[in-house]
């Protein structure tokens, strides 16, 4: 399992550099401040690998959050609204991954009320 501390050390090209992957980014980072700030662990969609999940083609989050109390959370930083039949499919491959208890829920995260309607909208 990938270490929380690692940084990320893959080139920069700012002409490969999307408005939105950046935005993306930046919830990303306002989430792993918050949760340093509540003592849990973070781990890093980019550090998972697919022996976590079991396997390649598996949906990975954004994060995993590892509580004090030993919970594992996926977290889901959600700045763009996928169709309702996306969701459906995220929803199953979250599903079978609580009931392998590799993770005991799932958050989704938005960066305001209006994107969490529109989400929960699809849901």
């Amino acid at each position: 399992m990938a270490e929380s501390n690692h940084i990320d050390r893959r080139g920069f090209e700012i002409s490969k550099l999307k408005h939105s992957q950046l935005l993306h980014k930046f919830l990303c980072q306002q989430i792993h401040l918050q949760v340093i700030k509540q003592n849990h662990k973070y781990i890093s969609g980019r550090w998972l690998t697919d022996e976590w999940f079991g396997g390649k083609n598996v949906k990975r989050p954004d994060a995993i959050i590892i509580t004090q109390d030993n919970q594992k959370i996926a977290i889901e930083a959600e700045r763009t609204i996928k169709s309702k039949y996306r969701y459906q499919q995220i929803i199953v491959q979250y599903l079978k991954m609580i009931k392998a208890n590799q993770i005991s829920k799932v958050r989704y995260l938005m960066p305001d009320q209006a994107k969490a309607q529109l989400v929960e909208k699809n849901l």
